[in-house]
């Protein structure tokens, strides 16, 4: 299964960037036109598409701090470390949890996944 990396940049160092690009003549239609979805990443703080930062890298001239995801935030299998940890959370979370999807006011996606360790205790993990 082939994966769509997304690239991730923090709001601050998308901000300063931006700034520095309009500093040497670049306006936001400018730039819009040559990397899409650079306004949805810039005032939503959504990510990139892999080609579209290559394209803003191109433009800004030097490196930008980034951290690489996968579409939808999925992990990329072939990460995975394959141990007798990872079997035993799966056996817990296969026998034990309770898996939640919820979409909340802002249209956005989120989930919850609840372990029940004993009748009274319970540990949750939120996604959104």
């Amino acid at each position: 299964m082939d994966y769509e990396y997304r690239i991730e940049i923090d709001c601050k160092i998308q901000r300063n960037s931006f700034q520095d690009l309009r500093s040497k003549g670049y306006t936001l239609r400018i730039i819009c036109k040559i990397v899409k979805g650079f306004s949805d990443a810039l005032y939503r703080g959504y990510t990139l598409p892999e080609k579209s930062f290559q394209q803003l890298e191109g433009i800004f001239g030097n490196p930008i701090k980034h951290k690489i995801r996968t579409k939808n935030n999925n992990i990329d299998p072939s990460t995975i470390i394959k141990d007798s940890k990872l079997a035993e959370l799966i056996r817990i979370i296969l026998g034990d949890c309770t898996v939640g999807h919820y979409i909340d006011k802002y249209h956005k996606n989120n989930y919850l996944l609840e372990i029940t360790l004993d009748g009274m205790m319970k540990w949750k993990m939120f996604y959104m």
